[in-house]
């Protein structure tokens, strides 16, 4: 009996080493962000719209300029995430329909192990892509990538993962106990309306529903599954947020809705790209239609 015991205590101990191994071997990644292409005359439409602009998010227009590339858009901010939204061409590539689904590794150090996991799983290449300015000499911000969802490259639609660079991080007043302790988008966003006073409604991105076709599927599972996330029903995966995947073999719009939290209120609301280019939000406070 006490030899069983034994058996049964080593067995315990054996497979809580296993579990303690495999949730380490998972990075710390969270949500980070969406983009979307829509029509010119929409995204004109919604960075004149003072509901979105002056009361549901925190709004800006920017432009990020690296040695590998430029992009500019429009970006509505919220407590945790935020959505970046381009008009065609503003990227290379990126068409009307263009989705991408961004995530951020914590931990710069764990860049490594994501790729790693991201490539046991896939017959794919994985690879990581560097963004640098000063000609080379500041690294800003690492993308690791299947080699055809690049977020610069774009496509249909994209997936990647991004760590902010320490030395960026620094710049941005970070301490290196922050740094050590790990990074993610909420940090970022305190940090850059740290002197707003206005409140803001949106809080975080709670569901994200797409479509893609069973290629583009394919990958985005494999990434899913390599950075933690469960997959909880058919082609729901469920972590930090949770993602909803319709397929099509040739989808003409691939974002379905999003449904958000909002700090002052108990409702959800949605938003919703029509294959007509329609943006709706809806919610307790009413409907904002953008066409």
């Amino acid at each position: 009996m006490l030899y069983f015991k034994k058996l049964v205590l080593m067995f315990a101990c054996f497979t809580w080493n296993i579990l303690q191994a495999q949730q380490t071997n998972i990075p710390a990644t969270s949500f980070s962000h969406i983009y979307f292409v829509i029509d010119t005359a929409t995204y004109n439409a919604l960075s004149q719209n003072k509901f979105c602009t002056d009361t549901l998010f925190y709004y800006s227009k920017g432009a990020v300029n690296t040695d590998q590339g430029s992009w500019d858009g429009q970006y509505f901010e919220g407590e945790a995430d935020y959505w970046e939204v381009f008009q065609p061409d503003a990227v290379s590539k990126m068409s009307v329909g263009d989705i991408g689904l961004g995530f951020m590794l914590h931990q710069p150090y764990e860049a490594q192990i994501f790729q790693q996991q991201w490539q046991n799983l896939s017959s794919d290449s994985i690879q990581s892509d560097a963004f640098t300015s000063n000609a080379g000499k500041d690294t800003i911000m690492v993308e690791i990538m299947n080699y055809r969802d690049s977020m610069l490259t774009g496509g249909p639609s994209s997936f990647f993962t991004l760590y902010y660079h320490p030395g960026i991080l620094r710049k941005m007043k970070f301490t290196e106990e922050n740094i050590q302790a790990g990074i993610d988008q909420k940090l970022i966003n305190q940090r850059s309306h740290a002197n707003d006073t206005k409140p803001i409604l949106f809080k975080k991105v709670e569901k994200v529903f797409i479509t893609l076709t069973p290629h583009e599927y394919h990958r985005h599972k494999i990434a899913l599954l390599a950075m933690g996330y469960t997959e909880t029903g058919n082609r729901h995966f469920k972590k930090d947020i949770e993602i909803d995947i319709q397929l099509e073999e040739k989808p003409t719009h691939r974002l379905n809705k999003i449904v958000f939290s909002l700090t002052r209120e108990t409702g959800n609301r949605t938003i919703t790209i029509s294959p007509g280019l329609l943006l709706s939000i809806t919610g307790e406070d009413g409907a904002l239609i953008i066409r």
